[in-house]
């Protein structure tokens, strides 16, 4: 897409947001997702907190390049992971 670091960041947050909103809805829906399971949902946003900030301070730091090579990694370490399920069903 040839984005700056800040643009890719911005357009990959507003369409997890958007996604996620929509799958939260479906799972209320249709009752897998439980009060309890959202309060465990909740808890569970104090880490990515921490994560999100360890996230900019490194956006940062990184040059441009840089950047876009360690996304790339982690992206290609999400799809190996994805087949590596998808291929020994685990």
């Amino acid at each position: 897409l040839n984005l700056g670091r800040d643009e890719f960041v911005r357009a990959v947050g507003l369409s997890l947001f958007i996604a996620s909103t929509f799958w939260i809805a479906a799972l209320y829906k249709t009752g897998i997702l439980t009060f309890d399971d959202s309060i465990l949902s909740l808890a569970a946003m104090i880490p990515t907190g921490f994560g999100f900030a360890i996230g900019l301070w490194c956006r940062h730091r990184l040059p441009q390049e840089r950047f876009r090579i360690w996304v790339l990694i982690a992206l290609l370490l999400t799809a190996m992971n994805l087949l590596r399920k998808g291929l020994f069903l685990q």
